[in-house]
């Protein structure tokens, strides 16, 4: 069954739409018709064939899931595939100043200068950050995709349901697997995030990369605090309040989450089942990949 959620939009670059219902993966359907032949960026694809994991970080939270096959982006969303968007006149960057004084701390980098507005085509293959949740919908809706769920996202960070807390396993976080930050600085000492896909060593199995930093992830998810009542098919859980108020699901971690407080390289934070709130809103550490149903 479809539950329908009307979501009040302002004009998004020319196209206003007035209403979005929300199918059982959590992707928005618009009128908005995805993007073909050369006007689609190219986006490396993994197919990944599901089945059945305990889901959650600790015993009381722990829950079986059963995952139909699905595709994930094997990156995040880069620089370069969301300017595309922008290009077509579908996607926008972030343009409005928050009124609360919280929120304009948290994302003041991205009025200053977003990953998606560097010049320097260095920053094309890099993850792109200070995008609103609804463009990172509009984004998939055009690419024909969606915002992977909870349950699919942790099912590929652990390398398709392994007992495991980390993508490539149980060794200890290094600069070599993770862009985070430690005793070099931020991102390893590069200062931000690191161009998509080149740390290896700390892919999954299935060679998905940067599932433990780099940049963190919106899933489609809305936050609720337990995984009380949680589905057990790998759909999201649904929003229950307006687009100001709802929290939603991030995972994974970033270019600026710290080790150096720490005595040993296993964080909580940095495992793969850890998971936060974070708001609909534009932020300099969040970004996202898409995922897509496999065709019976």
């Amino acid at each position: 069954m479809r539950i329908f959620v009307a979501l009040v939009l302002s004009l998004l670059g020319g196209c206003f739409v007035s209403e979005m219902a929300w199918n059982g993966k959590g992707t928005p359907t618009a009128d908005l018709a995805p993007c073909s032949g050369d006007a689609c960026p190219a986006i490396e694809w993994l197919a990944l064939e599901g089945g059945t994991f305990e889901m959650g970080l600790t015993s009381g939270q722990r829950h079986s899931v059963t995952l139909e096959p699905f595709d994930l982006m094997q990156t995040e969303v880069t620089v370069a595939q969301y300017r595309a968007c922008m290009e077509a006149g579908v996607c926008v960057g972030p343009t409005q100043r928050p009124d609360s004084s919280d929120e304009r701390s948290a994302v003041e980098p991205c009025l200053d200068l977003p990953n998606w507005a560097r010049a320097e085509a260095t920053w094309d293959h890099r993850p792109v950050n200070c995008i609103r949740r609804h463009d990172m919908e509009r984004f998939a809706v055009w690419m024909n995709a969606r915002l992977p769920t909870e349950a699919e996202w942790e099912f590929a960070a652990t390398s398709g349901g392994l007992n495991r807390d980390f993508p490539w396993g149980n060794e200890p976080i290094t600069c070599e697997r993770v862009v985070h930050h430690r005793w070099e600085g931020v991102g390893c000492g590069s200062g931000g995030p690191l161009p998509v896909c080149t740390h290896p060593q700390g892919n999954s199995e299935q060679g998905v990369c940067n599932l433990a930093g780099n940049i963190s992830e919106m899933v489609a998810d809305a936050y609720v605090a337990t995984y009380d009542d949680a589905p057990t098919d790998g759909s999201a859980v649904l929003p229950t309040e307006d687009d100001d108020t709802q929290e939603w699901v991030v995972r994974g971690e970033n270019f600026q989450t710290s080790m150096v407080r720490y005595d040993d390289d296993t964080s909580d934070n940095f495992r793969v089942r850890h998971r936060r709130a974070g708001s609909g809103n534009m932020r300099w550490t969040v970004g996202f990949r898409l995922a897509r149903d496999v065709a019976p």
